[in-house]
Parts: structure tokens; sequence; C-alpha cells
């Protein structure tokens, strides 16, 4: 099958065989699987000021990034808690978020501990890492890649995390995956700053 002329226009349309109408439907099933259909309100909500920006979160974070297969939603979810608890000026998100990672199977017990695990290294003054809890060390090392990305301060100990999530398992994938969905959360400088570390982690061990 030959390239529409259209999607020359647009190189979003090379990356991605998604036209814009599926994007967006794939956007909404996404919210919808994780919070049911009242899911997407609050990004709704600013349509009223911002509609492009409406139509970018519903058709690029969730429609693109979100749905990619490669990362189940719940680890996804732990991740963005994991980032915005990190981050800490984005109460409604968070709240929005953790509620969603609960609507997709994370056990309250698993989000204390991301919450922990990130109170930790962005208020150093709060103690040491307290990484005990149920969270099996994929998920977790994952979480934790995507918060000190989110955070950027301290890529020492992002590239710890990232030789921690390769020797817990971790796919390069599912590590690339991670760190594309903290442009979403944390901005594009983050997620190229997270790119830089894992190509360094990764040469250490292709």
């Amino acid at each position: 099958m030959g390239l529409n002329p259209l999607d020359l226009m647009n190189p979003l349309n090379l990356m991605n065989p998604m036209n814009p109408q599926n994007r967006h439907a794939a956007g909404v099933a996404a919210l919808e699987r994780l919070g049911g259909p009242e899911a997407a309100a609050p990004i709704l909500a600013a349509a009223d000021v911002a509609p492009d920006l409406v139509r970018f979160a519903i058709d690029f974070a969730f429609g693109e990034v979100l749905s990619r297969p490669g990362l189940d939603l719940r680890t996804r979810e732990l991740c963005t808690v994991a980032a915005l608890s990190g981050l800490g000026h984005a109460e409604p998100q968070l709240k929005w978020h953790i509620e969603a990672a609960l609507h997709v199977g994370a056990r309250p017990a698993e989000v204390d501990q991301v919450k922990r695990i990130a109170r930790a290294y962005a208020r150093p003054s709060s103690g040491g890492v307290d990484g005990q809890g149920p969270l099996d060390p994929l998920t977790r090392e994952l979480a934790t890649t995507a918060l000190l990305t989110a955070i950027g301060t301290q890529p020492a100990a992002l590239k710890e995390h990232l030789r921690a999530a390769r020797a817990a398992g971790a796919t390069r994938e599912q590590i690339v995956h991670v760190l594309e969905q903290m442009a979403i959360y944390a901005g594009f400088p983050a997620a190229l700053n997270g790119v830089s570390a894992a190509r360094d982690v990764f040469a250490e061990s292709p």
C-alpha cells in the first residue's frame, strides 16, 4: 500500500500509522479504560479556553503514547503517579492518576510505596529511600526511572535505577516507553535527558 500524499505533509503521520480520527478514538478509549465514561471530564473542561490543548491531550497523550502496546496500563499509571508525586505541583492530576492506577488494578499499598519512593528523592531531608512494599522489582524500578526522569536533578541515581531496571528484566522497549511517557508529564527536555542516560546504560550491556 502506498503512502497517501497528505501523509507526507505531516511527519507525525509517518511515525504513527493511525490517522488523526483513529488517534482521537484511541485516546477516548484509553481514557475510558482508565476511569470510565466520565474520565475525560477534567480534560474536556479546558475546551472553552484551549480546545487545541484538549485535542493534543486526548489524541497524542492518550491516543498515541499511552495506547501503545509494550507496557501495561497498571505499570504506566504507577510510573505517572511516581513522576507527578516527585514534581509536586500537579495535585489535581496526581489525584486523577492515583484513581486511574487503582481502576486498572494497582493496589493501594503499591501506590503508597511509589509515593514514598518519590518523597524520598524529591525531598532528601525526609530520610532515606524506603523501597519496601508489595511492588515487584521490575515495576518498582520502572516507576523510579519515571520519577528520576521527571525531576531531572539526579542523573547518577537515574542511571543506577536504569541499570536496576535492566537487571530486573526490563527490556529496552519498556524503558523507552517510560521515557516517552515522561515527555507528557515532565516535558520533552526531561524525556530527552532520560533518553541520553538510557543510551549510556544500554551501551554498557547491549
